[in-house]
């Protein structure tokens, strides 16, 4: 239910450029994606992983679930305000260079988005699946609604960028006022502080190693934007067009397992990580397929989906996917469920340095495309990194990391679905006709590879079928 539920928000999410490469002009579209792209770096640092601590805090000790939403509601409250703070007397010290016209609007965006935002947090920890599809789906439906409505009437940057501030700053009243109505029934629970003290600590090392993370895949698009342009930074968008969708299904299928192994590991010891190997076959199988049609057909679908201008955007795309297929093994997962944050932010520390001096090397040279290469090359960091400290805390040898049974079966359908879709490409089609032919062609195919070859993914699926539940396939 989750991974439908995030797949259904970005959904709607990803519909939003598509209409407005066609409102825009590739430098308005570019304009409007520097906001989102400043708005996304400081939310990131506003929102410091707080709300997502919920997961590891609330069934760890369910009795204290208010405690630590009130201590939630505080520490971002305090955190964006001094982002907001910090991000404005820089700007104000640069004569606005750093944010211009939309420094006002970025300030009001940013408070509204990051406050009062721990119902998925909240719903997730306690199995309320439904309750994050109801509640994320409508808020982003209805952010994207506004964009596209206001970018359709008036083709202005400016007006879209406020029409936004002002969703966003609606969706924080409605939310407050339900807490207040919520927390008011409750009774009142003590050790706020030592719930404020423990969520900090916890959040230190997790929020750091995040911020680390969204840096890490951040500074390229800022450099774009401040030395190639919003033309660049537009057709740079286009390349990494998918990655939400990607990064959704992975997030939402590790995040799912993260209460689970933390229980299970309660009682079954090292044995619990058994589902973390199962979450990574299951994200695999669903995600290296799609990156394996993308490839082939990287300049038919960006044609089909932003028009002729925005094809130069392909190379970028087919480079960029080797840092989605690296989604599907989340090494931060298993240390999480243990309380171990601490190497997460070293790897992502050492990851931006490296990405760092490859941009370095390979910005003045290669422009855009050598800023997708050097996030690439750093994105290797944290498995090479991280492996090795897994495979010790949980007693498995490295060899044994994986399910490779299941992994070489997954492999071998995206083998497949390349194969095919790279068949029907030297039939000389038109970019749409190719897609029409080749996806259903290519997929059939893969699914009947993984079938065949019995894939325990596959047969986990038909087992649901079968019984009519709903249990995950690492819940068995």
């Amino acid at each position: 239910m989750l991974v439908f539920a995030r797949l259904a928000n970005y959904g709607v999410m990803m519909l939003s450029p598509l209409f407005l490469v066609r409102l825009f002009t590739v430098e308005q579209f570019g304009e409007y994606r520097g906001f989102m792209l400043y708005a996304g770096i400081l939310q990131w640092i506003a929102g410091f992983s707080i709300n997502d601590s919920l997961l590891y805090f609330i069934p760890l000790d369910p009795a204290r679930t208010r405690a630590w939403i009130r201590s939630s509601i505080l520490l971002v409250a305090i955190l964006s305000s001094t982002v907001v703070a910090v991000a404005l007397g820089v700007d104000a010290a640069m004569d606005g260079g750093l944010f211009g016209w939309f420094a006002a609007p970025l300030a009001i965006y940013l408070l509204a988005f990051a406050n009062f935002d721990f119902w998925e947090g909240w719903y997730l920890s306690t199995g309320r699946t439904t309750a994050v599809l109801v509640y994320s789906t409508v808020r982003l439906a209805l952010r994207m609604a506004v964009i596209v409505v206001a970018a359709a009437v008036w083709r202005d940057v400016q007006v879209v960028v406020w029409a936004v501030a002002i969703t966003e700053a609606l969706r924080l009243a409605g939310s407050a006022l339900l807490w207040w109505r919520w927390d008011r029934k409750g009774r009142r629970e003590q050790g706020i502080l030592d719930a404020l003290r423990e969520q900090w600590r916890f959040c230190t090392a997790t929020g750091l190693s995040r911020l680390v993370v969204m840096l890490n895949r951040n500074i390229g698009a800022v450099l774009i934007d401040r030395t190639l342009g919003k033309v660049e930074l537009a057709r740079f968008t286009v390349a990494t067009y998918p990655e939400p969708a990607i990064s959704a299904v992975t997030k939402s299928v590790f995040t799912v397992s993260l209460p689970e192994l933390v229980r299970r590991r309660a009682t079954e010891g090292a044995a619990a990580f058994d589902v973390w190997k199962r979450t990574v076959s299951w994200t695999s199988a669903g995600i290296l397929p799609l990156l394996a049609y993308t490839l082939v057909a990287a300049r038919d679908l960006v044609h089909v989906a932003f028009g002729e201008e925005y094809v130069s955007a392909a190379p970028l795309l087919q480079v960029f996917l080797i840092v989605m297929a690296r989604k599907c093994v989340d090494f931060a997962v298993p240390l999480q469920a243990i309380g171990e944050t601490r190497p997460l932010l070293l790897s992502n520390v050492v990851s931006l340095a490296v990405n760092a001096v490859a941009l370095a090397l390979l910005l003045p040279g290669y422009g855009s495309l050598g800023v997708v290469i050097a996030i690439a090359i750093a994105t290797m960091v944290e498995p090479i990194m991280l492996a090795p400290l897994v495979s010790r805390r949980f007693g498995q040898r490295l060899a044994r990391l994986l399910h490779w049974r299941e992994m070489g079966k997954i492999l071998l359908c995206t083998l497949a679905v390349a194969a095919v879709a790279r068949a029907v490409h030297g039939v000389g089609l038109s970019p749409m006709a190719y897609l029409l032919v080749s996806a259903p062609a290519a997929f059939g195919t893969g699914a009947l590879v993984l079938l065949l070859t019995r894939s325990s993914c596959v047969q986990a699926v038909l087992r649901v079928l079968r019984d009519g539940t709903h249990r995950p396939g690492w819940a068995r």
